[in-house]
């Protein structure tokens, strides 16, 4: 009985193996050859071609009027900072 089991998987083994003969239908793209750079995925992402970044913006210079104002108002910030500092000192629980 087992060596008929045996056999019957041998011939099933060796009857798939003529059909593998056959190729499957073709999915590749209709185009011949690698893709052109800038198309597929990741389009020009992945390239070897080094481009050089855009160079910064000239930084524009500050208007006069508003940089004692700014001071002004970072001198409070630290100052009501260092008042809830000394607070939390004083407070701990």
């Amino acid at each position: 009985m087992r060596q008929a089991f045996n056999f019957l998987i041998l011939a099933v083994g060796l009857a798939g193996c003529g059909t593998a003969t056959q190729t499957p239908a073709d999915t590749r793209n209709d185009k011949e050859g690698p893709l052109p750079p800038g198309e597929g995925a990741f389009g020009s992402a992945f390239t070897w071609e080094w481009r050089k970044k855009d160079p910064p913006a000239p930084a524009s210079p500050a208007p006069t009027g508003t940089a004692p104002q700014d001071a002004n108002k970072e001198q409070q910030e630290f100052e009501e900072w260092r008042a809830w500092q000394e607070w939390k000192k004083k407070n701990a629980k």
